[in-house]
């Protein structure tokens, strides 16, 4: 009996210890793994402090060395001209010049007034002519850090005096700013103060014809309404009649043909307001030079709405105005805004020759504006007249008749001075030119010159 008791003591003593040691392993394995688990999340989260670390330094060297993006280099594709970066670094070395002779001495340039009569260009072969130095704002110029950046960049240099010509002759126009170019290739022929702001006149009715073409169908019939109100007393008219109704065409060629601003005015009315009625819809146009076809999508907006109050009229031209803005800012326009649908002068509405000239390549390349601006006379039958265009080139009979001249539309106000934006077609060749700031003979004589050296030019280029 003893030795039974004693035999179960042993073995109760033995799993006792079996279980005391089995359970001090699992203890240990337990806080092992633990451990384990520890390291494991304090490694990886030490990788992702260290990667957090990495990231957060490379990125504050990106931010540090991200270079300020020049609105010249974020021109749209849709009419970039393809020696744009060639014209604007000859208009810099010209600033630069300008910039070095004020710093180095300032005396040798000075007259009597403090202003700067001439200094030479880069290359020697021309004088740049700066008749006021107060013209470049708050530029200082003998500031030796000042690095001219962003749309401050066009102000600045868009008052020097800077031809850009791919001609030998040494002519120079008699426009204050003019440009001509070459509507296949893109390629800036010639441009004299190119980027400087000037007054547009009638030729924003280019631009205002394209818009309008987004928004109405030719064959629409609108009723001429209060809208008129807003028409300058001694505008150029084609004589519309309040209460009556004319088609977007007849309107269309009213305005073009012998600048009526009273259709440009009927037309804004109409188009903002069915602008305003996709906007309301949520609707935004994009610009796409495929609407501009006079053919509206869909057709089947009721919009012939009488503007009888001038106020609420007010109201749908400024939005017809908004889409003109939007409309030249995704042509590359950056250095122009409108203010009016016919260009009469207002405090800021403004355009340079470049940005005039991309309207003017675009109203080329538009079947219908091109039409309209070719031809020499027009009889509308609901006024009983026959409108004849501004375009002294196209008159056979006067004395600065082209044979190749096509287009496009004359501009003229006490601001903006005789302005012209001009087509012209030989042979396989096509130019665009713009006349800024001229005289009356000096426009005709401008373009004149422009397209004869230009179609030469090309000509020689091609032998």
């Amino acid at each position: 009996m003893k030795i039974k008791n004693l035999f179960i003591c042993v073995v109760l003593t033995a799993i006792v210890v079996a279980g005391v040691i089995g359970f001090t392993k699992i203890k240990e394995n337990y806080t092992n793994n633990k451990n384990s688990g520890e390291k494991v999340v304090k490694s990886t989260s030490e990788v992702s402090s260290e990667t957090a670390t990495e990231t957060e330094t490379e990125t504050e060297t990106e931010t540090e060395t991200e270079e300020i993006v020049d609105p010249v280099d974020e021109y749209l594709e849709t009419v970039r001209f393809a020696n744009e970066d060639d014209y604007f670094q000859g208009l810099q070395q010209k600033y630069d010049r300008l910039k070095e002779s004020q710093t180095d001495d300032e005396s040798d340039g000075e007259t009597d007034d403090g202003t700067v009569d001439s200094i030479d260009s880069a290359d020697g072969d021309e004088s740049l002519k700066v008749n006021d130095l107060d013209g470049l704002g708050e530029v200082n110029i003998d500031d030796e850090d000042y690095e001219p950046l962003g749309k401050e960049r066009y102000d600045e240099l868009g008052t020097i005096d800077y031809t850009y010509s791919k001609f030998d002759e040494t002519q120079q126009i008699v426009g204050e700013a003019g440009c001509l170019i070459d509507t296949d290739s893109l390629e800036i022929l010639y441009a004299k103060n190119g980027i400087e702001k000037r007054s547009p006149a009638s030729t924003t009715k280019l631009l205002t014809a394209l818009t309008v073409m987004e928004f109405l169908d030719l064959d629409e019939e609108v009723l001429v309404g209060k809208e008129q109100a807003y028409v300058a007393s001694d505008a150029s008219v084609c004589e519309i009649k309040e209460g009556q109704k004319y088609s977007v065409h007849e309107l269309l060629n009213g305005m073009l043909m012998c600048s009526g601003n009273d259709a440009a005015y009927t037309l804004a009315y109409y188009a903002g307001l069915r602008a305003y009625d996709r906007l309301e819809n949520s609707e935004i146009y994009e610009f796409n030079e495929n609407t501009m076809d006079g053919e509206y999508d869909p057709s089947c907006d009721d919009i012939n709405t009488y503007a009888a109050d001038e106020k609420e009229a007010k109201k749908y031209i400024d939005e017809f105005v908004k889409y003109m803005n939007k409309n030249a800012e995704e042509l590359g326009c950056i250095n122009s805004h409108f203010e009016t649908p016919d260009g009469y002068d207002t405090e800021n509405q403004y355009v340079t020759a470049l940005d005039l000239a991309r309207i003017g390549v675009m109203a080329k390349r538009n079947d219908v504006v091109s039409s309209i601006c070719a031809t020499k006379s027009y009889y509308n039958k609901s006024l009983d007249v026959t409108w004849v265009t501004t375009n002294e080139l196209m008159n056979e009979n006067g004395d600065f008749y082209n044979e190749y001249v096509d287009g496009l539309k004359t501009g003229s106000t006490g601001e903006a001075g005789k302005c012209f934006v001009s087509s012209a077609s030989k042979d396989d060749d096509d130019l665009v030119s713009v006349i800024l700031g001229s005289d009356f003979n000096g426009r005709w004589n401008d373009t004149n010159y422009l397209v004869k050296s230009g179609f030469r030019y090309l000509n020689n280029e091609a032998e």
